[in-house]
């Protein structure tokens, strides 16, 4: 495996209209995924049994982590531990880095609900 990823080099994947994500590097017990949203763009809650952690690079989101929710911005980051029911909506336009343990197999397959 080629330990170095160029960004120019990773496709876009469009899973829903106005959100798409690269998946920039993994290996079994870790996941790097950069995601951009178009204003409006929501995820209901979910959960899943790996760890997240988002850095928010631009937008304005709206987290929900198990009820508690919080507006953030570009520097912002959010931690969800598995298992944990969370949901996300994009306020303003904006891209993240979410980080996964292990790594999420299910984004591998192509679904209609992929999050």
């Amino acid at each position: 495996m080629n330990p170095y990823v160029k960004f120019d080099d990773v496709e876009w994947e469009e899973l829903l209209p106005g959100f798409r994500r690269k998946i920039i590097g993994y290996q079994s017990d870790l996941m790097l995924i950069r995601v951009e949203f178009e204003s409006g763009i929501e995820f209901p809650p979910h959960q899943h049994p790996h760890q997240q952690i988002t850095h928010i690079l631009e937008g304005r989101f709206m987290a929900n982590i198990d009820g508690e929710k919080m507006e953030l911005g570009p520097g912002d980051s959010y931690v969800v531990p598995g298992n944990v029911p969370h949901a996300l909506k994009c306020i303003n336009k904006g891209s993240a880095i979410d980080v996964f343990s292990p790594l999420r197999e299910d984004f591998f397959e192509k679904q209609e609900k992929d999050y």
